[in-house]
């Protein structure tokens, strides 16, 4: 199989902001499976250049809102695990109503490397 690496960008405003700062999101994998890097604010943006192939796991670079809002939609579709570095879990579960995903009860996943 080809590896494909897609790059969409999602808008960086969350919770009705407005804005026109968008944050890149990468769609790394081939033509079966991906994962999902930093998924942004629009997870339908993102399940779109998905598409048909699974998401194997979802990582996000940090916790800010722009870069991990839709991270938890884009990985329910196919039940993938979300990556966080420990020390951006703060921001994860800071209450904020800016973030649309602050009150999921998902909590992502650590590598403790």
């Amino acid at each position: 199989m080809t590896t494909r690496i897609d790059q969409f960008s999602s808008p960086a405003a969350v919770g009705g902001g407005s804005g026109t700062a968008e944050v890149n999101v990468w769609i790394v994998g081939d033509d079966e499976e991906v994962i999902v890097i930093d998924p942004g604010c629009d997870a339908a943006g993102v399940l779109d250049v998905v598409g048909d192939r699974e998401v194997l796991a979802v990582i996000c670079t940090h916790g800010h809102a722009d870069h991990v809002a839709a991270a938890i939609e884009v990985a329910e579709r196919d039940e993938a695990p979300v990556a966080l570095h420990p020390k951006d879990r703060a921001l994860w579960r800071a209450p904020t109503s800016r973030w649309k995903t602050a009150e999921s009860s998902r909590s992502p996943t650590s590598n403790s490397r």
